[in-house]
């Protein structure tokens, strides 16, 4: 079954979490979680310091103090100038 895009929801993320670990040393960032598959896969702000992260159905426990947003949410953010180029 295809999810719809519209029923995505996505995060603005500051990039360290990437590398934030727990008590036990492991990353807090569990990729099997969103959509991308890893670092390489995630959409970086220009700045380098936020990226966003995107999923289906609940939120990631590691995503819960961070604001969510709707697929028409954030197209709108994606038009900052942050994210995007003027080639």
């Amino acid at each position: 079954m295809t999810y719809q895009v519209n029923m995505r929801k996505y995060a603005i993320c500051d990039i360290e979490l990437l590398d934030e670990v727990d008590a036990e040393g492991e990353l807090i960032f569990d990729f099997s979680k969103v959509l991308q598959s890893s670092r390489e896969t995630i959409r970086v702000s220009n700045d380098g310091l936020l990226f966003i992260a995107k999923w289906n159905g609940e939120t990631p426990l590691f995503l819960n103090d961070v604001d969510t947003y709707t697929h028409a949410e954030i197209l709108i953010e994606l038009q900052s100038s942050n994210w995007t180029t003027t080639e």
